[in-house]
């Protein structure tokens, strides 16, 4: 009986022994990769520590993390009519008359005239808000002319500049950027100097501002802007100044004014607003008479889905050519009056697929008939197709309609626009 017990036991065998040589190359491995996790997180700290170097050097005294963003454009194009700048049509001339250069309809070229550089900076705290800066320059700023300069040479220019801050019901902000009254933009890489729509009731011009607002918290927001903007007429210099040009607005010694009332709701790519705005200025005449500039106006930016979206902005005033080309870029009817003016300006932007952007609008501005204006009527519609792959590359085709109205008839411009380039 006690053979019989002692046999299953004696049957257990021990597991083998392991050898010195296999512990020691097991404590060598686990050794070395608590070296390589060291390792890791020393790199890591590392990293961490290179990267907030580089943001105190990048941001100065102020300690804030700068981002630098942009696009290299080329845009190749091809303008079937005589128009007012050959590589951004917005108004179409009246046919030349003789054999001088500018009576040939038509043209074709390439430029890098509409890359883009912006310098953004995020995050510092300031009274219990948030501080936020945005710097962007083009290299749209003049057409060169003369012996040796190519006429649509890229020179770089100042396009926006603000600083801002922002709390949860409030915010404030000084800089230059587009009108209170008209803050909505269409989408558009073939017309970015010019903004697309413009002389075709898109009030785009980047004034020097101070804004104040205030807004309700919620998904559905209620919000209350005003501004102060530096006048501008876009021209209408006095005459008789040859040394100290001052813009008639400027002549007035006051500010314009706008305000804003409006629902907001959304936030980043999905965030949408309507609002309906009201804009006051003053032009000084030659003998010290004051007009008024002055415009109501409605806004709306309403990204449906994530793949659709629309904008819109329509307007109603006088005077209007200092927020970027109001009237078809008049101020004044031909007797001097004010020039009365209606335009506006829809667009549908459509994402099909990852990278894929459609868009389609037009836009109008139609001065007052009835005051005798130069150009009557201007109209502009575009469609175009953009690819983005990642930050490279970006391709994208456009087609442009330009026809503006005169005395003696309607003019037509067409244009063809190939853009490729980087975004980074």
């Amino acid at each position: 009986m006690l053979l019989g017990v002692a046999a299953p036991v004696a049957a257990q065998e021990k597991p083998p022994a392991r050898s010195p040589a296999v512990d020691s190359v097991a404590d060598s491995l686990a050794a070395l990769a608590d070296r390589v996790a060291r390792a890791e997180e020393l790199l890591r700290m590392l990293r961490a520590q290179v990267a907030q170097v580089a943001r105190e050097k990048a941001g100065a005294s102020s300690r804030s993390g700068l981002e630098l963003s942009g696009r290299v454009l080329l845009n190749a194009f091809a303008t079937d009519g005589r128009a007012n700048l050959v590589d951004v049509p917005t108004i179409a001339l009246p046919a030349a008359v003789g054999p001088a250069p500018d009576a040939v309809r038509g043209a074709l070229g390439g430029t890098f005239r509409q890359s883009v550089l912006t310098l953004a900076l995020d995050g510092r705290p300031l009274w219990g808000g948030t501080v936020r800066g945005r710097i962007d320059a083009d290299f749209f700023g003049g057409v060169q002319e003369g012996s040796g300069g190519r006429r649509l040479f890229p020179e770089p220019r100042l396009r926006i500049a603000a600083a801002s801050v922002t709390w949860a019901h409030a915010r404030v902000m000084v800089g230059q950027d587009v009108p209170l009254v008209t803050d909505v933009s269409p989408a558009s890489t073939a017309a970015f100097g010019l903004p697309l729509f413009a002389s075709a009731g898109n009030l785009w011009f980047w004034l020097p501002q101070v804004r104040a607002g205030v807004r309700t918290g919620g998904p559905l927001r209620v919000a209350l802007d005003g501004a102060l903007v530096a006048p501008w007429t876009g021209g209408d210099i006095v005459a008789g100044d040859t040394i100290d040009r001052v813009d008639a607005a400027e002549r007035a010694r006051r500010p314009f004014v706008q305000g804003r009332v409006g629902l907001e709701w959304g936030e980043d790519a999905m965030a949408g607003l309507l609002a309906v705005g009201v804009h006051q200025g003053w032009i000084t005449r030659a003998t010290g008479a004051l007009d008024e500039s002055r415009a109501i106006t409605a806004m709306l930016r309403a990204p449906m889905t994530e793949w659709l979206e629309w904008r819109a902005v329509v307007y109603r005033g006088q005077a209007l050519r200092g927020l970027g080309g109001g009237g078809v870029s008049q101020n004044v009817s031909p007797t001097g009056e004010p020039l009365r003016d209606t335009g506006g300006w829809a667009q549908l932007l459509v994402r099909p697929a990852t990278g894929w952007n459609v868009a389609g609008g037009c836009g109008v501005s139609d001065p007052d008939d009835a005051q005798g204006p130069v150009r009557r009527h201007n109209r502009q519609c575009e469609g175009s197709v953009t690819w983005r792959a990642g930050s490279l590359p970006l391709l994208g085709l456009s087609y442009r309609r330009v026809a503006t109205g005169y005395a003696s008839g309607t003019r037509t411009v067409g244009h063809l626009n190939f853009v490729t380039g980087i975004e980074f």
